[in-house]
C-alpha cells in the first residue's frame, strides 16, 4: 500500500497529489449524481459511491475520509444546510464497510481475477455496504423529517442508485487505473494477486469487427429500452433483457475485462439516453417516469453488471486454467520426449554394456587389471573427497601411501612436521625421500604392518627431524595410513616433570615430611614418604577415620572438610599413637583444584615435630625449675642482655633475693648498672668486689654502709657473636653483717650451691 506521509518528502508530495485528485474526482462525481437526481436526496446514478470505494480499495481509510469530507462540502447542493450538512459524513461509511469486508475480511484482489473475488465484491459492495448506507442515510433523514425517508420506494431507489454507481464505476476503475497507479509508484501490490497488467487492444481485424458489433448491439438495446420506458406494460423490460446479449457475449469472449467494460458501458449509454430523452425532467420536482419503472430498470442494469462481472471472471479463470493446463501438457510432452530419449539412451547404454561385456570376455586379464585400477582410483578419489576436510582440520599429521610406498595424500600439519610441502611429496616414494627412516625401528614397523596387515603404534625420537613423534599406523587395501604428532614439547614437559619428581623424592626421602592428597570424600589417593611403621598400601583408598585414632581423626577431618568447603588453606598439629609412642605432626593443608577451577580434593604436607615438641617440653621444664630455684634461694640472680659498645642493653630478670637481701625493689637495680658497669669481659673476684662495693655503697643507708661484702661472684655468657654480647647471667653471693645466725647457715648452704654452679 502507499507509504506513510512522514516517510519522505517525495511520499508526502504524492499523498498531496492523491488527496487533490481524489477530491476533484469526488466533486465531479457529485456533479454527475446531481444531474441524475430524481428526488431531493436521491440520484438515479450515485457516482460518488463508485469513486469513493475505488479510492478506499487503493489507499485504505484515506479514501473514506475524503468521501466524508467531500460529502459535507457538497451537502448544500443536495439541499442540506446548517447542521444537516454533516449528513455528508455518512458517505464515508459505504466505502469503509466495503473496504473492511472485501479487502480485509475476504482478502479480495484489486484486479478481480478470480470468481471468488467477484462473489466477494458483490457481497461486500452492493449487498452490504450500499444497503447499510441507504438505511443509515434514510434513518437520519427520517429524524430530520424529510419526506423521502418515509417511502419504501425511496429506500429502494437510494440503494439502487448507490449500488449502480458502485457496480458501474468501481470495477472499471480497478481494472483500468490500478496498473497506472502501480507504474507511477502511487500504489504497491500487497500480494501477488494485486499486480495488474495494462489493457491491450486487439490487433486482429476480426476481433475489432466483433467488438464493433457488440458495441452497436449494446447501444441500440440501451436506447430502445429508455425509449420504451414511457409506454405501459413490460415492453421496456423485454428490451432491457436484450442488453444481456452483448454483455454475455463480451464476457464469454473477452473475459472479466470484456464483461466489466461492456456492462459499465451499458449503464453509461442508458443513463445518457435518459439524459437526452428527459433532460428537462431532472430539474422538475417529480420525474415523469414512475418510480417503479426506474427501480426495475436500475435493478436490471445492476443485474447486468453482476452477470457481466461473474461470467467475465469465470471465463478469465477458466482461460487461465486452460492456459496452465496447456502449459502442463507441453511440459508433459517435453517430459515424455525426454523419457523416450532417456529410454533410447538406456537401450544404447545397454547395447554398449553388452559390447563391453563381449570385449571383456575376449581379454579377461587385461580388463581385470584395468577394472582394478579404475576401482582403486575411484575409491582413492572418493576417500580423498570425504576425508580431505577432516584430515586438514585435525591437529595430527596424516600421511597415506600406496603399496609401493608412494605418497598419495599428506595434510598440511603432516607436511609442516616433515618440513616439506604436500606438492613436493605427492607421488614420490617415502623411503627415497626419507632414506634414513627405512632402517629405523619405525621403518621396520611400517613394513611389518603392511606385510602382516596389522596396526602399529610407536613413540620415539627421530634424529632426522630432531623431534619426538607419536606414530599410529593402519594398513588398508590400497596401502598404508599413518597418523603422527609432534610430542617434543610433551616429552620435554615429561622429562622436566620426571626430574622435578626425582628431586622431590630425593628431598623427601631422608626427611620426616609426609606428602599426601585426598579426594572430596577425604579418601587418600596418593601418599609419599609415610611413617616407617605405616605402609602406603594400608593408607590409600581409606579415610582418616579408618587410619587414625578417633580423637585425632575427628579433629583433622573437621579441619579438612573446612578446607574443601571454604577453599582456604589451614594448619594444625596432630598427635598420633603408633606402636605405643606418641608422634606429633605439623599438618599444612591446601585446597586442590582442577585446571578448570573446580574443587577436586585437597593436598597436604605433614612434618614430624616430635623431637621439637620434646625439646620444647624439656626447655619448659628447665625454665620452671630455674624459676623455682631463682625465687626460693637467697642469691641475687640477674639476666642482662643486649649490651655492647654502643648500647647499654636492658635488664631482663632480677631474682626476688635482691629485694629480700638489700631491701630495694628490682626497678632500682637498672640505674646501678647504667652508672658505668659494663662487664664486657669476665672480671677477677677482686675487681668485681671493688666494683660492686663502689656501686652498691651509695644505694645503702648510712646505718648499713659497708655492711655487705662479696662472698663469691660467678658469671657466664649465654650467647655471643662477633663484637656483641647478647645475653649474660651473673650470680652474686653477698653477705650482710646484719643477717641473723640462721641466715648464716643458709648462706653456707647457698655457698655450696654456688660452688656447684660456678664454671
Amino acid at each position: 500500500m502507499f507509504a506513510s506521509p512522514n516517510a519522505a518528502p517525495t511520499n508526502r508530495r504524492r499523498w498531496w497529489i492523491v488527496v487533490l485528485v481524489g477530491t476533484l474526482a469526488l466533486v465531479a462525481a457529485h456533479w454527475v449524481a446531481l444531474i441524475y437526481r430524481v428526488q431531493p436526496s436521491v440520484s438515479l446514478w450515485f457516482v460518488p459511491s463508485g469513486v469513493a470505494i475505488a479510492l478506499t480499495f487503493w489507499f485504505g481509510p484515506v479514501g473514506a475520509v475524503l468521501a466524508g469530507a467531500v460529502g459535507v462540502l457538497v451537502a448544500p447542493l443536495w439541499g442540506h444546510t446548517g447542521w444537516s450538512s454533516l449528513l455528508g459524513i455518512v458517505d464515508a461509511i459505504e466505502p469503509l464497510v466495503a473496504w473492511v469486508l472485501y479487502r480485509r475480511t475476504w482478502q479480495g484482489s484489486l484486479t478481480l481475477k478470480q470468481l471468488k473475488d467477484a462473489a466477494a465484491f458483490i457481497l461486500s459492495v452492493p449487498l452490504s455496504a450500499c444497503i447499510l448506507s441507504a438505511l443509515l442515510s434514510l434513518a437520519i433523514l427520517g429524524v430530520q423529517g424529510q419526506p423521502e425517508s418515509n417511502s419504501s420506494q425511496g429506500i429502494v431507489l437510494w440503494w439502487l442508485g448507490n449500488a449502480l454507481g458502485a457496480f458501474a464505476i468501481t470495477p472499471i476503475l480497478l481494472l483500468v487505473l490500478t496498473p497506472l497507479l502501480q507504474r507511477w509508484e502511487l500504489l504497491s501490490p500487497t500480494n501477488s494477486s494485486d499486480s495488474a497488467q495494462f489493457l491491450r487492444l486487439p490487433s486482429c481485424r476480426s476481433v475489432w469487427l466483433e467488438t464493433f458489433i457488440i458495441l452497436v448491439l449494446l447501444t441500440s438495446t440501451a436506447l430502445l429500452t429508455v425509449w420504451k420506458t414511457s409506454e405501459a406494460g413490460l415492453v421496456f423490460q423485454q428490451f432491457s433483457f436484450l442488453s444481456f446479449v452483448p454483455i454475455v457475449w463480451a464476457a464469454t469472449r473477452f473475459g472479466a475485462i470484456g464483461g466489466i467494460l461492456t456492462s459499465g458501458l451499458c449503464v453509461l449509454v442508458t443513463l445518457l439516453a435518459y439524459l437526452l430523452s428527459y433532460g428537462d425532467a431532472f430539474s422538475l420536482d417529480q420525474f415523469p417516469i414512475p418510480e417503479e419503472v426506474l427501480s426495475v430498470h436500475a435493478l436490471s442494469l445492476l443485474v447486468q453488471c453482476a452477470v457481466g462481472l461473474l461470467i467475465g471472471t469465470a471465463t478469465t479463470e477458466r482461460s487461465v486454467s486452460q492456459v496452465a493446463l496447456a502449459v502442463e501438457r507441453v511440459r508433459l510432452g517435453e517430459y515424455e520426449a525426454r523419457a523416450q530419449m532417456s529410454e533410447q539412451l538406456i537401450r544404447l547404454n545397454h547395447s554398449l554394456s553388452e559390447a563391453n561385456a563381449r570385449l571383456e570376455d575376449s581379454n579377461d586379464e587385461k580388463d581385470e587389471l584395468l577394472r582394478r585400477e579404475q576401482v582403486a582410483r575411484s575409491e582413492a578419489e572418493s576417500a580423498k573427497e570425504q576425508v580431505s576436510q577432516i584430515l586438514e582440520s585435525i591437529t595430527d599429521g596424516f600421511v597415506a601411501v600406496d603399496r609401493d610406498w608412494r605418497f598419495t595424500y599428506i595434510n598440511a600439519e603432516g607436511a609442516r612436521n616433515l618440513c616439506r610441502t604436500p606438492e613436493s611429496l605427492l607421488s614420490k616414494n617415502a623411503w627415497a625421500e626419507f632414506p634414513e627412516l627405512e632402517c629405523t625401528n619405525f621403518g621396520r614397523l611400517c613394513k611389518r604392518a603392511i606385510a602382516e596387515r596389522i596396526s602399529i603404534e610407536d613413540e620415539g625420537y627421530y634424529p632426522l627431524l630432531n623431534a619426538w613423534f607419536s606414530v599410529r599406523g593402519y594398513p588398508s587395501k590400497n596401502g598404508f595410513s599413518l597418523y603422527f604428532k609432534n610430542i617434543t614439547e610433551r616429552k620435554r614437559a615429561q622429562e622436566a616433570l620426571r626430574k622435578s619428581e626425582e628431586r622431590f623424592r630425593v628431598a623427601l626421602q631422608g626427611s620426616s615430611i609426609v606428602v599426601f592428597s585426598q579426594d572430596l570424600e577425604l579418601r587418600h589417593n596418593w601418599i609419599y614418604n609415610p611413617h616407617p611403621e605405616m605402609a602406603a598400601e594400608a593408607i590409600l583408598g581409606k579415610t582418616d577415620q579408618e587410619i587414625l585414632p578417633p580423637d585425632a581423626a575427628e579433629k583433622i577431618t573437621a579441619i579438612k572438610r573446612s578446607v574443601i568447603e571454604q577453599g582456604v588453606r589451614a594448619r594444625t598439629e596432630v598427635e598420633i599413637e603408633i606402636n605405643g609412642q606418641i608422634t606429633t605432626y605439623d599438618v599444612a593443608l591446601e585446597p586442590l583444584r582442577a585446571p578448570s577451577g573446580e574443587m577436586v580434593g585437597l593436598t597436604g604436607a605433614a612434618t614430624n615435630i616430635t623431637e621439637r615438641k620434646q625439646a620444647e617440653q624439656i626447655l619448659q621444664d628447665s625454665e620452671e625449675r630455674f624459676r623455682q630455684l631463682a625465687e626460693n634461694v637467697d642469691v641475687i640472680f640477674f639476666i642482662y642482655e643486649g649490651f655492647n659498645a654502643v648500647s647499654q642493653g636492658q635488664l631482663v630478670y632480677v631474682s626476688p633475693a635482691y629485694e629480700r637481701i638489700l631491701g630495694r625493689s628490682p626497678s632500682s637495680f637498672m640505674p646501678i648498672l647504667k652508672t658505668g658497669w659494663m662487664p664486657f669481659t669476665r672480671p677477677t673476684r677482686r675487681e668485681f668486689e671493688q666494683h660492686w662495693r663502689a656501686l652498691l655503697g651509695p644505694t645503702l643507708t648510712s646505718s648499713s654502709a659497708l655492711s655487705v661484702r662479696v662472698v663469691k661472684f660467678a658469671g657466664c655468657i649465654i650467647a655471643s657473636f662477633p663484637s656483641t654480647i647478647h645475653r649474660a647471667i651473673y650470680i652474686a653471693l653477698l653477705e650482710s653483717l646484719k643477717i641473723s645466725a640462721n641466715a648464716n647457715g643458709q648462706r653456707k648452704h647457698f655457698r655450696r650451691v654456688s660452688h656447684s654452679t660456678a664454671p
